[in-house]
């Protein structure tokens, strides 16, 4: 292959890897390096390891399972906080909702929303509207379980 520069999902290069050799990239970009501990990703990067430098950029560097990213990556290059990307213009101001949901914690049973109800929620064109009818879903059926 004389491609100098490869741009694919994990998911493409988990079966097209074996395409390249393995000294074939000198660098490795990996996009949301969040996820580089998994089993999919590791099966790529490990692919070229030993061959190319891995740089994983990620917004959300700390994982919900508490596994350090630092077992991968040897440093942080460079980090930056949401408050100076809001206060440099590159994102947004933040807005908090305060969405009126009643949640009865000595309850047992844990009434449940449809799947197809949230995603059509979440996708729902009208935006901050979508919220409101699936919090006030939750709620009437938090009224039900009682």
């Amino acid at each position: 292959m004389s491609a100098q520069v490869v741009v694919a999902s994990v998911q493409t290069m988990m079966g097209r890897k074996d395409r390249w050799p393995k000294d074939h990239f000198g660098l490795v970009v990996v996009d949301e390096a969040h996820h580089v501990l998994s089993d999919s990703y590791q099966s790529v990067v490990s692919h070229f390891h030993n061959h190319a430098k891995i740089l994983g950029v990620t917004a959300t560097p700390d994982r919900g399972d508490k596994r350090n990213l630092g077992a991968y990556f040897e440093e942080i290059a460079y980090e930056v906080g949401l408050a100076r990307l809001v206060r440099d213009g590159y994102l947004s101001r933040i807005k908090v909702k305060k969405l009126p949901v009643t949640v009865n914690r000595r309850r047992k049973k844990t009434p449940q929303i449809s799947r197809r109800d949230y995603i059509m929620a979440i996708k729902d064109k009208r935006g901050e509207n979508a919220c409101f009818e699936l919090a006030k879903n939750v709620r009437e059926l938090w009224k039900a379980a009682k």
